[in-house]
């Protein structure tokens, strides 16, 4: 297994497999595709990140916390 930063060709196998597994409704998956485009604007401090395995097997997301970022 591969673990890298997520780039733009991840962002259609993404969204199909959150769609197949039902994670997230239609406002979710929107609020996914949102977050990806800012991320991919340069201008967010959030992390992507995917696994790869024969294809893309997963993706993880951190942000940081609203209540300490400005600890």
């Amino acid at each position: 297994m591969f673990i890298r930063p997520v780039k733009p060709s991840d962002v259609e196998p993404l969204m199909d497999m959150l769609l197949d597994r039902d994670q997230f409704d239609q406002d979710g998956l929107h609020h996914v595709q949102k977050t990806l485009t800012h991320y991919f604007s340069g201008q967010s401090a959030d992390l992507w990140f995917s696994a790869e395995h024969l294809g893309l097997a997963g993706i993880a997301y951190c942000a940081s916390e609203m209540m300490t970022n400005d600890v």
